[in-house]
């Protein structure tokens, strides 16, 4: 487990206290995007062949590579008919890069995460970016708990 608070590119992770103070629509954006993240699964890597059975099996075995990336918040398209959607990826252990991404989720989901995004990122007074990690951390986080893992060896 990487417990120096760097993601394996060496990028700080926010601290949960600068983002976090989780109100109803914090709850819905994770409960909708955690949903649409667990139903990408099982996931196969095209280069070993490995199946990754669930969002767990995946948090559990592959190693974190970046940031998560939403192509739209970096456009500032906030209300977008054409959305590019979000991408976090992920290092198999034969060290092919796996991506979960937003394709897939509704158009009015989108734009209520969107609308999400740029509102909180304005009220917490931090970045998209730094908000998008913390929402990795966090569904992370209750994916682990959730199921029953109390020891990772990679995050």
């Amino acid at each position: 487990m990487n417990t120096n608070g760097k993601d394996v590119n060496g990028e700080e992770r926010p601290r949960e206290s600068r983002v976090w103070g989780l109100g109803p629509e914090d709850e819905e954006a994770l409960r909708k995007l955690q949903a649409h993240f667990e139903s990408l699964f099982p996931k196969t890597c095209p280069t070993c062949g490995r199946v990754y059975d669930s969002l767990l099996d995946y948090i559990l075995n592959t190693e974190r590579v970046g940031g998560a990336v939403s192509y739209d918040v970096e456009l500032k398209a906030w209300q977008t008919n054409n959305p590019l959607g979000a991408v976090a990826m992920s290092n198999c252990s034969c060290g092919t890069t796996l991506a979960v991404t937003t394709q897939g989720v509704p158009l009015s989901d989108i734009h209520f995460f969107l609308d999400w995004v740029k509102r909180e990122t304005e009220r917490k007074k931090v970045t998209p970016k730094e908000l998008l990690s913390a929402v990795r951390d966090e569904i992370r986080r209750r994916t682990l708990e959730a199921g029953g893992a109390t020891t990772v060896e990679r995050t």
